[in-house]
């Protein structure tokens, strides 16, 4: 009796261990990526870590090319950014979001590579003056452009620039622009890029990249930041703002930059600068720097800490003036005008929108002649 129970015992664990040894083979997670595809073990690989996705019919599409926010959202995936440092991003880039209709899915992509540095301001901005970025386009950003955002996505850069002899593999190496050979150096030496190229050595930077060669890049690169990750950045704070209230005290401009000086409500002065970025209304409407004058009421907003203002708002400064026509310029619509008994004469811009009234009855600008006396109100001097 007990041999025939360890008899059975041993066919057992001889039938257990058969089984075992067999291999077993998971389904393809995609019907369009079979098991003996190139990149079947990337694809595979980026899916489970949820880092890239299939088309909502089931299908992969391996041989699909990755638009530019589609390469940044799945180059994002690479950044570990605490939300904290998110909310930062969107602090400071939001609003660049809005002015350039980035799509809703893309944003928070968009975001983490500015906050990141992987693209500047100036680089999205030139992408979407090439139509990049416009749902549903045909064009594609180039293997050399997604390259370098890797690059910087993994915190290669010092690295790069730490280079000083480089000797690209690639045939048409010196057809590529040398201040990218340090970018793609280090991303042979991360084993992200090939040496032997795309194919007979040749690194094609003008190509775009088909979605099966960024799943492949994406796992090389998680791989080689699984073993270097990247510092986390301190996010930084956003900045303050302050609201000044007070009175135009001077205005002066010098080198393309208006200064203006303020009296605030505690008669304390300080002068501040208008840039290109300054927003300005007259009355609440969109005005110049030039419609700042001595004596108007001015709000101001700026950084706190900082001189330059953001945004200005002015309130019109009107006064009555009595005197007589000299000259009238319909063509311009200028008016000289003798005040003061002929002591003073002042040319004025008539706005063309002013209401004119000519012996009580509604008139326009010819009907005024040299030698009519008038009665005007003025807005800032004008």
């Amino acid at each position: 009796m007990n041999k025939k129970f360890k008899s059975g015992l041993s066919l057992i664990l001889i039938l257990f261990i058969l089984s075992s040894s067999i291999p077993s083979f998971a389904a393809p997670t995609f019907p369009d990526v079979k098991a003996t595809h190139w990149a079947y073990d990337y694809i595979e690989k980026m899916v489970k870590l949820k880092m890239i996705t299939g088309y909502d019919d089931g299908f992969f599409k391996p041989n699909d090319t990755v638009n530019y926010l589609e390469n940044l959202q799945l180059i994002s995936r690479l950044l570990d950014l605490s939300q904290e440092e998110l909310n930062a991003g969107k602090m400071a880039y939001g609003s660049v979001l809005t002015e350039l209709k980035i799509v809703n899915w893309a944003q928070d992509a968009v975001i983490k590579s500015l906050y990141r540095g992987v693209i500047s301001e100036k680089e999205l901005r030139e992408a979407q003056s090439k139509g990049l970025t416009t749902t549903g386009t045909k064009l594609r950003p180039n293997r050399l452009t997604i390259s370098i955002y890797l690059a910087k996505a993994m915190g290669l850069e010092d690295l790069a620039n730490s280079k000083q002899v480089i000797s690209l593999p690639y045939k048409e190496a010196a057809k590529i622009d040398i201040k990218y050979h340090k970018y793609l150096a280090v991303l042979i030496d991360a084993k992200v890029l090939d040496p032997k190229g795309t194919g007979e050595g040749y690194f094609e930077p003008s190509a775009s990249v088909k979605r099966d060669a960024m799943a492949k890049m994406l796992s090389t690169a998680y791989d080689y930041l699984q073993k270097n990750p990247v510092k986390p950045v301190e996010p930084e704070k956003p900045k303050e703002e302050a609201t000044i209230k007070g009175t135009v005290v001077s205005v002066y401009s010098s080198s393309n930059i208006t200064y203006v000086t303020v009296k605030d409500n505690s008669n304390s002065e300080t002068t501040y600068m208008i840039d290109n970025k300054t927003k300005i209304t007259v009355d609440n409407k969109t005005g110049l720097a030039e419609s700042i004058i001595k004596g108007q009421d001015i709000d101001l907003t700026i950084y706190k800490g900082e001189l330059t203002a953001l945004t200005i708002n002015v309130k019109s400064i009107e006064e009555k003036i009595k005197g007589v026509i000299k000259s009238v310029t319909t063509s311009t619509n200028k008016i000289l005008l003798e005040v003061d008994k002929s002591i003073k004469t002042l040319e004025l811009t008539v706005d063309k929108a002013a209401n004119i009234y000519v012996n009580d009855k509604k008139g326009v600008l010819s009907d005024i002649k040299a030698g009519d006396s008038v009665e005007l109100v003025t807005r800032n001097n004008l």
